[in-house]
């Protein structure tokens, strides 16, 4: 007897529990039809002056029924050898591993005044690390800053260097410190709620008051700078890295 046949005619007490009254079958495929929707990323602006240890907030403008995914965007400011203190050998900094993670201090979600979720940057890398898969964390680094464009030490004896660090078939020496740090946008994917799932996603629609966001992002150094003078100029575009979140 074949071995299919075996198992159609080998039925016992015990399989009404699987088979019994059937209900679907893998024999047959359905579609069904959804809802027409379109998506959007819309840039929410942030109020009061963004810096380093200070609380901004925005407030979620009604521009879709629902609210998703949202991502912080901010830029890093150029780091290069003119920046050098006079009689020095040369300007040595690097931003730190992970920079979109460790600005943040704690970024949460208010609704009618009432706080409803607060994250923090060291639990987003902590969730991050224990949930990402490989190749979902090549492309996390690159949103967040954590490539060698930016975490290797700059050396000024190094000639300046086009293209990505991590180029695939790149040359050992292209992957060397370079002698600047280039100004980056950064785009750090928020963890809250309605981020996870699109069937969770902030109702704007069924809301009576707006929700608001607000970052705070941390007072402690981000980079390591030696033979760095940090001048009026570099302050004022460190003090507008956090430019936007988009919902």
């Amino acid at each position: 007897m074949a071995g299919g046949l075996m198992q159609l005619v080998a039925y016992g007490a015990q399989d009404v529990f699987l088979t019994g009254t059937p209900e679907i079958t893998f024999w047959k495929v359905s579609y069904r039809r959804h809802t027409n929707f379109a998506m959007e990323s819309i840039e929410q602006t942030f109020s009061g002056q963004a810096d380093f240890g200070r609380r901004v907030t925005c407030t979620i403008s009604r521009n879709g029924d629902l609210c998703y995914r949202t991502y912080l965007q901010l830029t890093l400011p150029e780091i290069n050898q003119s920046m050098a203190t006079s009689g020095t050998d040369g300007v040595y900094a690097r931003w730190l591993d992970f920079i979109g993670e460790q600005i943040i201090a704690q970024v949460e979600v208010e609704i009618g005044g009432q706080r409803i979720d607060r994250q923090y940057g060291d639990w987003m890398h902590i969730w991050n690390q224990l949930t990402l898969s490989k190749e979902q964390q090549r492309a996390y680094y690159k949103m967040i800053g954590n490539t060698t464009q930016l975490t290797y030490i700059t050396d000024p004896n190094f000639a300046g260097v086009s293209g990505p660090c991590a180029a695939t078939g790149a040359p050992t020496q292209v992957c060397a410190p370079r002698n600047a740090l280039p100004e980056t946008t950064l785009y750090i994917p928020l963890l809250f709620w309605y981020c996870r799932n699109p069937g969770l996603a902030l109702p704007l629609i069924a809301l009576k008051s707006v929700g608001q966001k607000s970052i705070q992002p941390k007072k402690s150094e981000l980079f390591f700078g030696k033979n760095l003078l940090w001048s009026q100029d570099n302050e004022n575009c460190q003090s507008q890295m956090l430019v936007a979140a988009c919902c």
